[in-house]
């Protein structure tokens, strides 16, 4: 799968309307219309996005949604599991087309008290990034019980530069934010009260976020509160 690449030349042919259409295939839609707007219309491919959350906080919920988003334009995309995370299950519940997601396991629950699997889940994120041809990369590093892991600066830095120019949006997943000034985008989420559905089954609808958008497109540090359905 070759990365969509143009020149200045002809992005010029382009009229007004495509080149606003150019635009959009720039960014990467969340599925949630609050939650775009605040992100100036999405998260933008060729940077380093970060979520950052607790259990419970609703960051996978998102992360699946924005992979739906991108397998329904038939992209392939990649999660990189450092800590055996990922549910299959739920990511198909959230509309992922797993035909579409390479999965890559890093390592497994007993490796959550080392640095093992995240130094392994940066190696496999770097590969995966040289290589090209995916949409989204989720680097899930949620699972680390250590706290904190001194991730060192040029892992981030050096993503960032191979990320520039192309059409690959990375996010990185953690309890709390880690890339820095490497991301353009960082994101703290906290849940703070879930819906359930009607008796007798009382299946859960839903999850309140309250968001914090501390670094992001032409703004910084807004609070917003939204609804992201289950």
């Amino acid at each position: 799968m070759r990365a969509f690449r143009t020149s200045g030349a002809w992005r010029e042919k382009f009229s007004p309307q495509k080149s606003a259409i150019l635009h959009e295939r720039e960014i990467f839609s969340t599925g949630h219309f609050l939650w775009d707007q605040v992100l100036g219309g999405g998260l933008a491919r060729g940077r380093i996005s970060e979520i950052a959350g607790g259990e419970s906080s609703g960051r996978t919920a998102l992360v699946f949604s924005i992979l739906s988003q991108a397998t329904a334009l038939e992209e392939s995309v990649a999660y990189i599991d450092a800590f055996d995370m990922f549910d299959p299950f739920f990511a198909t519940h959230c509309g992922v087309e797993l035909s579409r997601l390479l999965w890559i396991r890093c390592g497994s629950s007993r490796q959550r008290s080392s640095s093992g699997g995240c130094q392994v889940a940066l190696k496999a994120a770097d590969l995966l990034v040289r290589a090209g041809g995916f949409g989204v990369i989720v680097l899930d590093l949620a699972g680390m019980q250590e706290h904190p892991y001194r991730i060192p600066f040029s892992c981030w830095w050096r993503l960032k530069q191979r990320l520039e120019g192309s059409r690959t949006l990375l996010l990185a997943l953690n309890k709390e934010p880690v890339t820095a000034s490497a991301s353009c985008t960082l994101l703290q989420m906290q849940c703070v009260k879930t819906q359930w559905g009607d008796p007798p089954l009382k299946l859960l609808k839903g999850k309140h976020i309250k968001a914090r958008l501390i670094r992001g497109k032409g703004c910084r540090d807004v609070s917003f509160c939204s609804f992201l359905p289950l």
